[in-house]
C-alpha cells in the first residue's frame, strides 16, 4: 500500500514538472537542487514566480476550451484529529466533484496535497471555495495554476487518498513544527537570488526516494 501511495504521489509530482508548475517555490526546492548558481537563477521568470498566497488568483490565459492544472501543498498545525481528518477528506472530495475536477491527491492529518485538472474557471472557483471553506489553511497556499493544457494531458478520474503523511517521510509525530521553526522563509524571487551565491548549498529532502544533496 505504501508503494502504491508513493507511486501515486510521484505521478502527480512528475506531471507538475512536465507542465512547468515549478516556476515558484516548488520548482525552486526541487529542480534547482540539481543545478545551482547564477546560470540557473538567471533563467527564472519573476512574473511567473509570484506567490498567490493571500492574493487574488492569476487571470485565465489562453484558450478557455483547453484544460488547466493546479498544484498545491496545504500544511496545517495543529493536525486534524481522526474525526476531523475524515470530515476534511469528504469535504475536499465533494468540492472537487462540485467543480468537475479530476486528478490525484493526498489528504493527511497535516493537510492536503494534490494535482488536479479541469476548466480554467472551474480551477479558480475551486481554489476560491477552498479559501472559503478554511481560510486559515488555504489562505497562505501558493496555488500553482497552468492554463492551456492539451486535452490528452488532463486527468481522466479523481483519486484522493487518505494518508498519514502528505510526503512519505515516515516521521509520524516526530516531524518538526512550522510554528516553532526559526528558519527564514524565502519567496521564489528571493530564493533564486540566494542561488547566485557561489557558496550556496541546496538540500532537498522530500522523502526516502527523492532526496538530493548538492
Amino acid at each position: 500500500a505504501r508503494r502504491r501511495s508513493q507511486r501515486a504521489h510521484r505521478g502527480s509530482h512528475e506531471l507538475a514538472k512536465k507542465h512547468r508548475l515549478g516556476e515558484g517555490n516548488h520548482r525552486g526546492s526541487h529542480e534547482l537542487a540539481k543545478s545551482t548558481g547564477s546560470a540557473r537563477a538567471s533563467a527564472m521568470r519573476p512574473s511567473e514566480a509570484q506567490s498567490t498566497a493571500f492574493k487574488a488568483l492569476p487571470p485565465a490565459r489562453g484558450n478557455p476550451r483547453q484544460p488547466s492544472l493546479v498544484l498545491f501543498y496545504a500544511y496545517r498545525e495543529p493536525a486534524w484529529s481522526a474525526a476531523e481528518h475524515s470530515r476534511a477528506l469528504k469535504t475536499f472530495i465533494k468540492l472537487c466533484e462540485a467543480h468537475d475536477l479530476k486528478g490525484r491527491g493526498r489528504c493527511a492529518p497535516e493537510g492536503v496535497n494534490c494535482t488536479l485538472t479541469g476548466g480554467q474557471q472551474q480551477i479558480r472557483a475551486f481554489c476560491a471555495a477552498l479559501r472559503e471553506w478554511d481560510s486559515q489553511l488555504f489562505g497562505p497556499v501558493d496555488f500553482k495554476i497552468t492554463d492551456g493544457l492539451q486535452k490528452k494531458e488532463a486527468f481522466k478520474r479523481l483519486t484522493i487518498r487518505k494518508t498519514e503523511e502528505l510526503v512519505g517521510y515516515g516521521l509520524g509525530q516526530s516531524q518538526p513544527q512550522l510554528a516553532t521553526s526559526k528558519a527564514t522563509h524565502l519567496d521564489a524571487v528571493e530564493y533564486h537570488k540566494a542561488l547566485e551565491d557561489p557558496d550556496a548549498i541546496v538540500v532537498d529532502v522530500r522523502n526516502q526516494y527523492e532526496t538530493v544533496w548538492k
